[in-house]
């Protein structure tokens, strides 16, 4: 098993699994990475202000996790990396993250006049092909079905492989 670089130990500088939340050497709870809530990029759990854009990393709420040794609090809502999207995304991603999945996304325009291109586009492989094929085998009925699951859960299967690396089919 190997080590991920950036993953010593803020107290100890032991070198860590990146599976570890505390330290193998001290004990200590190893910060997880923390991304920009505006512009997405990563940086450190510790710092006050984002390097990229300037804005102010926002407290941790109640539901954050006991720091220990001087170790700033992880925040238990899940981050999403962000950069490199548009803000519309961001917003979406955003969102759904919040809610632990409950929100799916909003229609999406883009989606329902695109269809499969739209998917492709973000890398959907998997309901890209089977609206394809399924079309090729129903005379289009399947391609017209999925022209609306893309339009009314795309945000949400786009959010799924970026995210999650998961290529969800519906």
């Amino acid at each position: 098993m190997s080590t991920a670089a950036g993953l010593r130990c803020p107290v100890c500088a032991t070198q860590n699994l990146a599976s570890n939340r505390y330290c193998c050497g001290c004990g200590a709870e190893i910060p997880e990475k923390v991304f920009c809530s505006k512009c997405g990029q990563q940086m450190s759990s510790a710092q006050s202000f984002c390097g990229s854009c300037g804005s102010a990393t926002q407290a941790a709420p109640s539901q954050s996790v006991p720091s220990a040794y001087g170790v700033p609090p992880v925040s238990a809502t899940p981050l999403v990396n962000l950069s490199g999207l548009s803000f519309y995304y961001q917003q979406e991603f955003r969102q759904i993250a919040e809610t632990g999945e409950g929100y799916k996304g909003k229609f999406n325009w883009a989606a329902f006049f695109f269809g499969i291109f739209w998917a492709l586009s973000k890398g959907l492989w998997l309901p890209s092909l089977i609206a394809f094929i399924g079309s090729i085998f129903t005379g289009g009925i399947a391609g017209v079905v999925y022209w609306f699951v893309f339009a009314f859960r795309g945000n949400y299967l786009y959010y799924a492989k970026h995210a999650k690396g998961k290529d969800l089919p519906i």
